[in-house]
């Protein structure tokens, strides 16, 4: 164990203390000035609601994620490969070789994406006199973490299949982090398609779940509820047949 975690403070080091990693960190800073600048609240609500919030971490989740895949990048790079057959000569197994290596990639990720969320609740806290703690800690777990873990492994995967594959990767995560694209529910891996639907859900919550009148124009799905069928609702969230209007704060 304290091998594991030498080698794996000497990977920190080695993968934060880049110019590189500078320069990811610096991406990430102007994405979330971003977000902030062109989000407001979802459907009327306050820019720190939790469905604000979640929308605000889906808009930054394709980056975290792109990062991730150039930080894997790294592990199946030319001179890894070459000190990697050097190593793995000695009596050392490809598990423990690659558990610092990856586990080191993982936290980077999540400094940078800490970095984001503090650089969010600070700036709603200077704003609104909000630290949404609560609801960024929320919906990183729920919508965030998941899709970097996913990420991750996926990287690994491709990544021993050939390293040029995560450039591929790469594009893909960009592409449909950033284009809110007519995905299926369970491919909306950054929850772009979800969080642009339940702006109109807001919290079935506040209405007691009974679902609230909305005009016919304002629902993807028509009268028929969100992506709803019709008179019985039923639609892809099983919502009532009239929807929900916003909850208004102030």
């Amino acid at each position: 164990m304290r091998d594991f975690t030498r080698i794996l403070s000497y990977e920190l080091r080695r993968t934060m203390l880049q110019r590189r990693y500078f320069y990811m960190a610096l991406i990430t800073l102007l994405m979330a000035l971003y977000s902030l600048s062109i989000g407001s609240g979802v459907s009327g609500t306050a820019p720190f609601s939790a469905p604000s919030v979640a929308r605000l971490l889906a808009m930054n989740g394709s980056i975290w994620a792109c990062m991730e895949i150039l930080m894997c990048r790294d592990i199946f790079g030319e001179k890894e490969q070459a000190a990697r057959r050097i190593l793995l000569s000695a009596p050392v197994s490809p598990s423990r070789y690659y558990a610092p290596k990856v586990t080191a990639v993982f936290l980077a990720t999540l400094a940078l994406a800490g970095f984001s969320l503090l650089v969010t609740g600070g700036t709603l806290l200077v704003s609104y006199g909000v630290f949404p703690l609560g609801e960024l800690l929320a919906a990183f777990g729920l919508f965030t973490l998941p899709a970097l873990v996913f990420v991750l492994g996926a990287s690994l995967v491709l990544g021993r299949i050939h390293p040029g594959i995560l450039y591929g990767f790469f594009l893909a995560a960009l592409i449909v982090g950033t284009f809110n694209l007519p995905l299926p529910l369970w491919l909306d891996l950054f929850g772009n398609v979800l969080h642009i639907d339940i702006g109109y859900v807001v919290s079935l919550r506040s209405y007691g779940g009974e679902g609230c009148r909305h005009s016919a124009g304002g629902l993807p799905g028509g009268a028929g509820g969100l992506h709803g069928t019709g008179a019985g609702g039923n639609g892809r969230y099983g919502l009532p047949a009239g929807g929900v209007v916003p909850r208004q704060y102030g």
